[in-house]
């Protein structure tokens, strides 16, 4: 199923693309891993996310339309280009993916196991929490913006 992608509003002037449209990519928040399946500048993507408890942080691996992997093991980092520059597979997105913290705090997303509250007799389950499509957004920055940014614009 192909998510649903929506232009972001503008960003403000702490925001590291300060003035850019970018494509929000929507993420869950819900499950430590999960996949969504994205159009990218014309092109069909799968992009697979995985918590890594050991590490405590999100990992994203990327696949073509094929399911062949261009780029895997990707830490989602705030503030970073994601695989620009460790990628030189010619299937990779021709923009840029950047993870932004809607809250400013520049902190990396994490994930909060869910656990059993016990109140007498009842147990109720609080489910696991993650910031990844919460407050860590992935956003897109489309080749057209790019050019822009490359012609000084």
């Amino acid at each position: 199923m192909l998510g649903s992608i929506k232009r972001s509003g503008r960003f403000g002037a702490s925001d590291p693309l300060w003035g850019f449209n970018m494509v929000e990519i929507p993420l869950r928040s819900d499950l430590p891993h999960f996949t969504v399946v994205v159009e990218l500048d014309g092109t069909i993507y799968r992009l697979e996310f995985n918590w890594n408890t050991r590490e405590a942080a999100y990992y994203m691996h990327m696949y073509d339309a094929d399911e062949a992997i261009i780029q895997g093991s990707l830490k989602c980092v705030v503030g970073w280009p994601i695989g620009v520059l460790q990628c030189t597979d010619s299937r990779r997105p021709a923009g840029m993916l950047v993870f932004v913290d809607s809250a400013n705090s520049e902190r990396d997303p994490v994930w909060i196991d869910g656990k059993d509250l016990y109140n007498l007799d009842t147990v109720t389950r609080v489910p696991g929490y993650g910031e990844l499509g919460d407050r860590v957004r992935l956003r897109y920055l489309t080749l057209a913006d790019m050019q822009v940014v490359a012609s000084g614009g």
